[in-house]
């Protein structure tokens, strides 16, 4: 299974890619629509509670986890 976090930005995004590239985390970036809005974040298929708070030592906020595959 795997889970969507939700970034700032699309920029963030690919900081977080690149930051979770260089863990050797698995990761994409993804656009969604979020209540109503577009949104950028990454796809993980690791423990996203983890991840989050590895993002969050690079500076990085995850907004919110969604679990599961759709696609938003």
């Amino acid at each position: 299974m795997s889970a969507f976090i939700v970034l700032e930005s699309f920029t963030v995004a690919n900081r977080a890619k690149n930051f979770l590239k260089g863990l050797k985390i698995e990761c994409a970036v993804e656009k969604s629509t979020i209540g109503g809005g577009c949104a950028y974040g990454v796809r993980v298929y690791e423990d996203a509670e983890r991840i989050c708070r590895q993002l969050s030592l690079a500076g990085i906020r995850c907004k919110k986890i969604i679990y599961g595959d759709r696609k938003m």
